[in-house]
C-alpha cells in the first residue's frame, strides 16, 4: 500500500500528575481515517500502518480483570507513532500497564497482523513488552485468544530485533482494540522500552513471512520427543531443556497434526510438550504453524514455543512467546503464529511446543499443532512416488506362472505394501526403478482387488490397483464352443439350401 505526504509530529509532555504522550498528525486525502470504533475501514487495501488508526495513552490497573479505563495516576511514560513504529518509554511508572490502544478492523473474523519486536530494560527482572486484544464495549480482555509477550528472561537487558505475527481467530467482532503495553511493578525507574517497528495488519494477502516459507511439512517428517521438563522458575528463570517425571499425558503424532493433552493424574510443576530438531538458516529460523488449546480450567490454557541447545539443552536467547487466556471448558479455535528468530552460531536446535502446568490437578491441558513451515537450507522431497503396472486382466483357474507387476520410481524410496481385497500380503523396502511381483496363481474363481502403496522417507506415498478376474477352463473355452456351433450351423443350412436349389432345377 503507497502512502506519500504524511507527516506524523510527535509532542512528548511530562505532567505532574499523569504522562500523556501527545502527537499530531497530518493526513492527506489518500489516507484511511478512523476514529475510534466509528467509521468503516476500506478493507480492499492490503495492509494499514499505525498512522492508519487513532490512538490513545493509559496507564492501566496492572490485572487482567481490569478495563483499559481503569487508570492510576503518578505514572510517567512517553511514546512516539510513526507509518513504520510505535515506541513505549518508561519515565517512571509503579504498578501498571502502561502503552497506547487503538481500534483495528476484524476482517473475515480474524485480525491478521505482523511486526518487528524489541524490548529493553536497566534491571534484568523487568524486561517486557505484550500485545493484547481488548473488547471495544467492555474493554476487557478478549479471553480463549493468544496475547504475545515478548518477556523477562532474568539474563538479557535488551532482548534484541525478532518478528512476529499472527492470525487470531475473532468471531463475532467485526473490530477490536489491539494494546501495546510495558508491565512495571518496581518503583524504581528501570527505563523500560518496548519497539515496535513494521506493524501491519493485513486485509486480503498473506505477511511477507509467510510468503517465504515451504509449504507445509509432513509433522512425522521429524523425529519428536514428548515429554515433561523443568518448569520456569524466579530462581531457574531460563531452565535447561531437563526431562523430570511430571505425571501422565498422551499424544500422537500424524502428517498433519501433532496432539499433546494431559491425562490420568495429570502433570504438575513442569513443562510438559514435545520438541524436535530444526535447521537453522544463516543465522535465522524463520517459521510458522496453527495452534489450538484447550483446558478445564483458565488458570492452564495455554501453548508456548521455545529453542534449545541441541547438546547442552540449554534455552537460546530471549525470544517472543505465545499465552493463551481463556474460559474453562472451551475448545478455542486455530490461531495462524509465525516468527523469524535470530540464533547466531548454531545449523540446528531444539524447537518445543508445550504448555505450562502449576496446578495439581488434572485441568486435561490440551494443545494442538498443526500446518507447520520453516524455511530449511536443505532439500526436501514433496513428490508422491511415480508407479507404473499392469492393466486388468483375466486369467483360467488351474494355469501356472500368474503375476501382477508394478515398477516403481523416487529418488527417495523407502518401503511398500501390498495387499488383496484388503489383506496385507506383502511388505518389503524397494528400490527405484525396481520391478516389485506378486504371484497370483491358485486363485479361487472371481475378481481379486490387488493394491500396492508404495512410501519414500518423506512420507509421500502412492498407490495402484489392479483387478484380476480369475475364471474356470470350460467358462474359458465357452465362446469357441458357441462360435463353432455357429460355424457348422451356417455350413449345414447352406448345404441343405444348395440341394433345394438343384432339385427345384
Amino acid at each position: 500500500m503507497k502512502r506519500k505526504g504524511c507527516i506524523l509530529v510527535c509532542i512528548l509532555l511530562v505532567i505532574t500528575s499523569s504522562s500523556i504522550g501527545i502527537y499530531s498528525q497530518e493526513k492527506t486525502d489518500n489516507k484511511l481515517s478512523i476514529e475510534g470504533a466509528s467509521n468503516p475501514v476500506d478493507t480492499s487495501l492490503n495492509y494499514y500502518v499505525p498512522t492508519d488508526f487513532t490512538w490513545t495513552d493509559v496507564t492501566k490497573i496492572n490485572t487482567d480483570e481490569s478495563a483499559l479505563n481503569e487508570t492510576t495516576s503518578d505514572d510517567f511514560f512517553e511514546y512516539s507513532i510513526s507509518d513504520s513504529s510505535i515506541y513505549i518509554h518508561e519515565l517512571d511508572t509503579y504498578q501498571c500497564w502502561f502503552g497506547v490502544y487503538a481500534t483495528i478492523p476484524v476482517t473475515n473474523d480474524c485480525v491478521h497482523f505482523s511486526c518487528d519486536i524489541r524490548t529493553t530494560t536497566g534491571h534484568n527482572d523487568v524486561r517486557n513488552g505484550n500485545i493484547r486484544f481488548y473488547d471495544p464495549l467492555t474493554l476487557l480482555p478478549i479471553k480463549n485468544v493468544p496475547r504475545f509477550y515478548n518477556g523477562i528472561d532474568q539474563v538479557n537487558l535488551d532482548s534484541g530485533w525478532d518478528h512476529l505475527g499472527g492470525k487470531v481467530a475473532l468471531p463475532g467482532y467485526t473490530e477490536v482494540i489491539v494494546f501495546f503495553y510495558i508491565s512495571d511493578s518496581y518503583i524504581a525507574d528501570w527505563s523500560l522500552q518496548f519497539w515496535i517497528n513494521n506493524f501491519k495488519i493485513y486485509t486480503n494477502e498473506e505477511s511477507d513471512v509467510s510468503q517465504s516459507l515451504h509449504s507445509p511439512i509432513p509433522l512425522n517428517y521429524y523425529d519428536w520427543h514428548f515429554g515433561t521438563f523443568t518448569k520456569k522458575s524466579w530462581a531457574s528463570p531460563n531452565p535447561s531443556l531437563t526431562e523430570i517425571s511430571g505425571g501422565d499425558f498422551a499424544y500422537n503424532v500424524n502428517s498433519s497434526h501433532l496432539i499433546f493433552q494431559e491425562t490420568g493424574t495429570g502433570t504438575y510443576d513442569c513443562h510438559a510438550g514435545a520438541y524436535s530438531l530444526i535447521p537453522v538458516n544463516q543465522n535465522f529460523i524463520s517459521f510458522s504453524f496453527e495452534g489450538k488449546v484447550y483446558s478445564d480450567t483458565s488458570l492452564s490454557t495455554n501453548l508456548a514455543v521455545r529453542v534449545f541447545d541441541p547438546v547442552t539443552k540449554a534455552r537460546l536467547f530471549p525470544h517472543p512467546e505465545i499465552i493463551h487466556t481463556g474460559f474453562s471448558g472451551v475448545e478455542v479455535g486455530f490461531d495462524y503464529f509465525e516468527f523469524n528468530w535470530t540464533i547466531s552460531g548454531y545449523d540446528e536446535v531444539l524447537l518445543l511446543f508445550f504448555y505450562i502446568d502449576g496446578d495439581v490437578e488434572n485441568f486435561n491441558n490440551t494443545f494442538w499443532v498443526r500446518n507447520f513451515r520453516h524455511e530449511i537450507p536443505i532439500e526436501y522431497d514433496d513428490q508422491s512416488p511415480l508407479i507404473t503396472g499392469s492393466d486388468d486382466f483375466t486369467v483360467e483357474s488351474g494355469t501356472f506362472g500368474n503375476f501382477v507387476n508394478w515398477t516403481v520410481i523416487d529418488d527417495n524410496p523407502d518401503i511398500y505394501e501390498i495387499y488383496r481385497n484388503d489383506y496385507l500380503l506383502d511388505s518389503d523396502t524397494w528400490d527405484s526403478s525396481e520391478d516389485i511381483s506378486i504371484n497370483i496363481d491358485y486363485l479361487a474363481d472371481g475378481i481379486h482387488n490387488y493394491t500396492i502403496i508404495v512410501y519414500d522417507t518423506y512420507g509421500n506415498y502412492a498407490k495402484d490397483t489392479v483387478l484380476v478376474t480369475v475364471i474356470a477352463y470350460f467358462e474359458s473355452s465357452y465362446p469357441f464352443a458357441i462360435l463353432t456351433i455357429l460355424v457348422l450351423g451356417i455350413c449345414i443350412i447352406s448345404t441343405v439350401t444348395r440341394r433345394k436349389r438343384k432339385k427345384e432345377v
